[in-house]
């Protein structure tokens, strides 16, 4: 009965394994979805058996999605998440941050801009579960603002709080590669914020989990996309700045 037993057991174990090989779960910030799309689509090629899966959600409910086992790896903010459960692998320390508004906005017609003024002014931001958020909203308070700042609108999707800003609403915080293309259409436009903002690239696991074999791939994929970007994204920046 004990060799019966130890079999099946060895057997479900295998199971398992295969099944967790086969598929690899990945929890993305907002503020990178747009950016890690190209990784994505590379690993899918590189590694056509294997079914991922990709959620994209506010850093803190990645962290905590990480830790109840539910991702096999998070992509998020680098902030404190206060967990021991996690382990976390920083993948870029400056990853830049930019305020847009609708061209056609008061707010855009500014040459300077502090983070003073815009206190009391409408933003389009995440959830309060949002890193990206909580990171702005302080440096606004630390920039003079007493008050809060109103936020009109939470958006979970990147996509939906660039066409929210687009449409005049307010303004809003995204990665700088989120919002290239609407910028050099004219539909967007780079506010001279006093003081620039960047943000690091953190990788979150669960400690205790063992090691899945495709996290190391998508890792490296990553950080890969951050650095060529990086290259890339510095000339265009300062053309549109000039512009």
């Amino acid at each position: 009965y004990v060799s019966e037993i130890h079999q099946q057991m060895a057997s479900a174990e295998k199971f398992l394994e295969n099944i967790k090989e086969a598929s690899l779960r990945v929890g993305v910030s907002t503020t990178f979805s747009s950016c890690l799309a190209t990784v994505a689509s590379a690993f899918e090629k590189l590694n056509p058996r294997v079914k991922l899966v990709i959620r994209s959600a506010s850093s803190f409910e990645i962290a905590q999605s990480v830790i109840d086992s539910e991702l096999d790896l998070g992509i998020v903010v680098s902030t404190d998440y206060g967990s021991p459960k996690l382990k976390t692998i920083e993948l870029s320390a400056k990853e830049q941050l930019v305020l847009v508004a609708s061209p056609s906005s008061p707010i855009a017609q500014r040459p300077k801009l502090a983070f003073v003024n815009l206190c009391g002014y409408p933003l389009i931001m995440g959830p309060e579960t949002s890193a990206t958020r909580r990171i702005f909203l302080n440096r606004i308070r630390a920039g003079g603002c007493h008050m809060p700042s109103p936020i009109i609108v939470e958006v979970n999707s990147s996509e939906w709080g660039i066409n929210l800003v687009e449409n005049g609403e307010g303004v809003g915080l995204h990665h700088i590669k989120s919002v290239e293309r609407p910028i050099a259409e004219g539909r967007l436009k780079i506010l001279p914020l006093n003081g620039d903002i960047y943000v690091g690239v953190t990788v979150l696991l669960r400690a205790d989990a063992p090691e899945h074999p495709m996290v190391k791939k998508f890792i490296s994929l990553v950080k890969e996309c951050l650095a060529n970007k990086q290259e890339k994204t510095a000339p265009r920046l300062a053309a549109v700045r000039k512009n």
